[in-house]
C-alpha cells in the first residue's frame, strides 16, 4: 500500500478525491432517490442567472447518455445490484427493493451533478475569474510588501490558511453533489470561501523563510 507522508498531499487526497467519492457512494443509502432530482428552485435560479435551462438539460442528457448509458455503466449497475429472477420470498423482495432504490438514487445523483456542472460552470468560471483571481493577486502583492519591509510571515496563519484552502476546495468539489438546491447565495458563499482562503494563503506564502 502506498503511504503519503506529506500532510498537504494527504489533505488534498481526502478533500478532493476521497470525500466526493464517499459522498457519491453513501448519499443514495441515506436519502431517497427522489431527493436527487434537479429541484425546481434550482432551475429557477439558473433562469434568473440568464441561463437557458432547456439547452442545459439537452446538454446534460447528451453527456449522461454518452458517458454512462452508451458505455453500459447504467445497465451493468442494475445487473450487479438487482435480481432478474422472480421474487418469491419476502426477504428477497426487500433486498431487491433496496438495491433498486440505491441504483436509482445513485444515477439520479450522477445525472444531477452532470446537469449542475453543465448549467453552473459558465457562471462559476466568471465568478472565479472575477473574484478568486484578483484575491490571489492581491494576496501575492501583500506578501511582496511584507518582503520589502522585512516583515516576518506568520507560519501558523500560513499553515491554517493552506489547509483551509484545501478544505474549501474539497467542499467546492462536492458542490454539484449537494442534496440541497444551489441558490445564488450558495454560489456566492462558495466562491467567497475559496477567494478568502486563497487570499490568506497567498499573502503568507513561504512562511518562515
Amino acid at each position: 500500500m502506498i503511504e503519503i507522508k506529506n500532510q498537504f498531499a494527504r489533505n488534498i487526497l481526502f478533500w478532493i478525491v476521497t470525500l466526493p467519492v464517499l459522498f457519491l457512494l453513501l448519499a443514495p443509502v441515506m436519502l431517497d432517490s427522489e431527493d436527487f432530482k434537479v429541484p425546481a428552485e434550482e432551475i429557477q435560479t439558473l433562469k434568473t442567472l440568464g441561463r437557458d435551462t432547456k439547452a442545459i438539460t439537452e446538454q446534460a442528457n447528451a453527456i449522461f447518455r454518452s458517458a454512462f448509458v452508451d458505455t453500459g455503466a447504467v445497465a451493468y449497475s442494475h445487473s450487479l445490484l438487482t435480481t432478474a429472477t422472480p421474487i418469491t420470498q419476502h426477504g428477497v423482495k426487500v433486498a431487491a427493493d433496496v438495491s433498486n432504490s440505491y441504483v436509482l438514487g445513485f444515477w439520479h445523483l450522477v445525472y444531477r451533478a452532470v446537469w449542475r456542472i453543465a448549467g453552473l460552470w459558465p457562471v462559476l468560471s466568471v465568478l472565479l475569474l472575477c473574484v478568486v483571481l484578483p484575491a490571489i493577486v492581491d494576496g501575492l502583492a501583500i506578501r511582496g510588501r511584507k518582503l520589502d519591509q522585512f516583515r516576518q510571515h506568520n507560519p501558523v496563519i500560513f499553515w491554517a490558511s493552506a489547509h483551509s484552502a484545501i478544505s474549501v476546495a474539497g467542499v467546492f468539489m462536492i458542490l454539484p453533489l449537494l442534496p440541497i438546491p444551489i441558490s445564488v447565495t450558495v454560489l456566492y458563499l462558495a466562491v467567497a470561501g475559496v477567494a478568502l482562503s486563497l487570499w490568506t494563503t497567498a499573502a503568507n506564502l513561504q512562511t518562515g523563510t
